[in-house]
């Protein structure tokens, strides 16, 4: 009987090592060259339509309410969308509720740049599996970073210029 728990006990730990290193390596979205199209409705009614910005580069983070990273970094990049206007950033929620619910939260978070709920198709195309994730779009429609994990505004500069 001991023999047996030892073996369960060894099966799950191989298991549990499996999902963490499995995790981790689908962590980082395979992308494309070119930027899948995005047009997404924000939470104040807008249209974000990716094709619309070529001509100036185009910063997508992804996050969620419930996500510590994702609201630690939100200061940063509302100050970088503050002080680069040329510069579209556009905060795309995660699995947090409705229109009304994110923008309940981006309200209480301070997000001053646009805020788009996340559909599925969304997601998909820009292979979203951990928060936070931004993906970086040239000014030409090409992808120019894709980082998961908090991101530094120094780290975002550095990404777009």
């Amino acid at each position: 009987m001991i023999r047996m728990i030892k073996d369960w006990a060894l099966a799950l730990a191989i298991l549990g090592v499996v999902v963490v290193v499995g995790g981790w390596m689908q962590g980082h979205p395979q992308l494309p060259e070119q930027a899948p199209q995005v047009r997404v409705t924000l939470i104040d009614g807008q249209v974000f339509d990716l094709s619309a910005q070529r001509g100036h580069p185009v910063v997508l983070n992804f996050w969620a309410e419930w996500c510590p990273p994702c609201k630690a970094e939100i200061p940063e990049f509302s100050r970088f969308a503050k002080e680069h206007p040329d510069v579209s950033v556009v905060g795309i929620a995660v699995d947090s509720g409705n229109a009304a619910q994110v923008s309940r939260a981006a309200r209480q978070l301070g997000i001053s740049y646009p805020v788009a709920v996340a559909d599925d198709a969304v997601l998909m195309a820009y292979d979203i599996s951990s928060l936070p994730t931004t993906v970086v779009i040239d000014a030409d429609g090409s992808v120019a970073a894709a980082h998961v994990g908090r991101m530094s505004y120094s780290q975002l500069q550095a990404a777009v210029f």
